[in-house]
């Protein structure tokens, strides 16, 4: 019968049963598998000897080609020891294949010149603790424009370390060397979606995630609003001129034209007839009042502007405005 192994090359199924006598996979392998896979955000809470390590190793070392060079997998574990042990997992399943994966172990029990010269050939797979990692990402050793997947095994214990500062210092350095975050690139931003129309439709947009409901209150804390601001064309100078000397920082202008009979498009179910333009700001949400009443005080009346917000959970772009 196919398993999730049946995924894996030749040569790493061998080396598994090779290094790990392991033929079959245990239930947080085969659950986990797919969604790694297909790059998602997983959290992975299961018993000790359950195969958590090797649930998230599997699908990430598949991703990988054998001895090419350059940072791709970051493992943050929280004491030496398990960084020791992790590593032993990749070496076990080198020692079985005739390319190995390239590996380097950064933790802080370890003299890091030698780990320098480790880094100097470009390893696959980084395995460390957090001071140890943060102290290489301020040295610029490690390439972070190149990492594809990280790992924080046992983030228990890691965001217990420090109050979970470390934790969030090696997320910052990531979205740094990523770009994922430099204002003036770009804003990525989250909204909540209260309702959809159709099943098939829900089902293809979550790809048959489980999906929670919650509860409008759990979104009043939110950091950041989202500001649309429908106004006739032409006026978006004006309006952005409004914002930015209420706090805003830029937005992105959407230009409607008008469809049909009765010339009319539509944006979250509010009607845009022809000569309109759509602005959307984020903003911080303890600043939203004073964009929105500036803009309404303060554009130009010409502009006929509407404005409402909506909350949004989650960002990438605003790092200034986080760093604050």
């Amino acid at each position: 019968m196919p398993t999730i192994f049946n995924e894996l090359s030749p040569e790493l199924q061998t080396a598994l049963a090779d290094a790990f006598h392991i033929t079959e996979p245990m239930p947080v392998q085969t659950a986990s598998f797919p969604l790694i896979t297909r790059g998602r955000n997983l959290a992975l809470q299961s018993r000790t000897g359950s195969g958590k390590t090797l649930a998230y190793l599997l699908p990430l070392l598949a991703k990988l080609t054998p001895g090419e060079s350059g940072n791709k997998l970051l493992i943050v574990a929280p004491t030496q020891e398990l960084a020791v042990q992790i590593g032993h997992v990749v070496r076990d399943l080198n020692a079985a294949l005739d390319t190995p994966y390239s590996l380097a172990l950064i933790g802080g029990g370890a003299n890091i010149n030698h780990q320098l010269e480790k880094l100097k050939k470009h390893p696959q797979i980084l395995v460390g603790t957090p001071g140890r990692i943060l102290e290489l990402f301020d040295r610029r050793k490690i390439n972070g424009q190149t990492i594809e997947a990280v790992v924080f095994d046992e983030i228990d214990a890691l965001l217990a370390q420090e109050g979970g500062r470390q934790l969030a210092a090696i997320q910052k350095a990531l979205r740094r060397q990523m770009r994922i975050d430099v204002p003036g690139t770009g804003i990525a931003f989250i909204v909540p979606v209260s309702s959809i129309g159709g099943k098939r439709a829900l089902l293809f947009l979550t790809e048959h995630q489980t999906l929670e409901l919650k509860e409008e209150s759990t979104l009043k804390d939110t950091r950041y609003d989202l500001l649309l601001v429908i106004a006739n064309q032409g006026y978006t100078g004006s309006i952005m001129d409004a914002a930015r000397a209420a706090g805003a920082g830029g937005g992105t202008v959407i230009h409607a034209k008008g469809t049909g009979m009765e010339g009319a498009a539509r944006f979250m179910g509010i009607d845009l007839v022809n000569e309109k333009e759509l602005v959307l700001i984020v903003s911080r949400t303890s600043e939203k009042n004073a964009i929105m009443k500036a803009i309404m005080d303060n554009a130009d009346k010409k502009a006929g502007s509407i404005v409402f917000s909506l909350p949004v959970t989650d960002t990438a772009g605003l790092r200034l405005l986080d760093e604050e």
